[in-house]
């Protein structure tokens, strides 16, 4: 499998205060994304996530440990080119209108003129910013400038874009628009890193995650295996008296307005059924349980968050 990027054990500290303190940002770092994926990088504030980006587009030095993209080093300038960003607080230019600012970036990668104007305008149509193209960005609102953002990280067309909180400052229509558009991308066959505070957002675009937490990976994985329960599985059933109780096998439960959750072990499934049947009861649903990412993301960092 092709790799997008590759960061192999990187860490980072800071001098921080007038007594330069040490402060350790990101500890022993190692994700890999591969080629046609999105990945999503999850943690709280502090947590070392943009450290982290900036690390891997090339505008921090590790202090240890290597960046490659699609197998090659990214201080190479080449490289660089094959990759797309958008960080958490994007600058642009106030007194551009969108767009002259697209042209700007795409002349900044040597695209030819009328190569520009054409993708300009396609750019604009991609994130609903057609009717703003002669505006001035200060004339723009928070989520227009998120939606601009998107558009001159993909001015050079790159195989690998990252973003740094791609929906901060859109409301849940934009939300939605800017998953769908982050799905399109990816069906293009651009590979995506992106760090969100929005977990339904992850969830529902990304692969793969990796958790951070005080600079460090508490848990990576595809998102169906860190959300899988380990084969437990949730049986609702009505009609059963107050008193009733599992007798075979052991199974926690729930009562909810009439209806009895019960939770139990795959293996037992069977048994719990023909249990509640023989006791009168009406089985309604029998499916497997699974964390939501957040309830996951809670667990993991909820009583422990670095904070900051």
């Amino acid at each position: 499998m092709d790799i997008a990027l590759e960061l192999e054990h990187l860490s980072k500290s800071y001098k921080v205060g007038w007594r330069k303190t040490e402060r350790t940002a990101v500890v022993d770092v190692s994700l890999t994304v591969p080629a046609g994926t999105v990945f999503g990088l999850l943690g709280p504030n502090g947590a070392g996530k943009t450290t982290t980006i900036k690390m891997a587009v090339g505008f921090l030095h590790p202090d240890s440990g290597s960046v490659h993209i699609f197998g090659q080093e990214t201080l190479d300038p080449k490289v660089r080119a094959r990759i797309g960003f958008l960080p958490e607080s994007p600058y642009f230019y106030p007194h551009l209108t969108a767009g002259k600012a697209l042209d700007f970036y795409a002349r900044l990668f040597g695209i030819e003129r009328a190569v520009r104007r054409e993708r300009v305008k396609r750019l604009l149509e991609m994130v609903g910013l057609s009717d703003a193209v002669k505006l001035p960005l200060n004339k723009f609102s928070k989520g227009m400038l998120q939606r601009f953002g998107i558009a001159q990280a993909l001015v050079n067309d790159p195989e690998l874009l990252i973003v740094d909180e791609p929906a901060s400052g859109l409301d849940p229509i934009g939300q939605v628009e800017m998953r769908k558009l982050l799905n399109s991308l990816n069906e293009e066959g651009k590979s995506i890193l992106l760090s969100s505070h929005y977990l339904s957002e992850v969830e529902n675009i990304c692969h793969e995650v990796a958790v951070l937490n005080k600079g460090k990976v508490i848990a990576r994985g595809k998102i169906e295996d860190l959300l899988d329960t380990g084969g437990a599985y949730s049986v609702m059933a009505s009609g059963l008296p107050k008193s009733w109780r599992p007798v075979e096998p052991p199974a926690r439960q729930e009562r909810l307005n009439g209806t009895v959750r019960l939770t139990v072990e795959k293996k037992y499934v069977g048994s719990l059924i023909a249990n509640v049947q023989s006791s009168g009861g009406l089985i309604e649903d029998v499916r497997k349980v699974t964390k939501t990412l957040e309830e996951l993301f809670v667990d993991l960092v909820g009583g422990d968050a670095s904070g900051g």
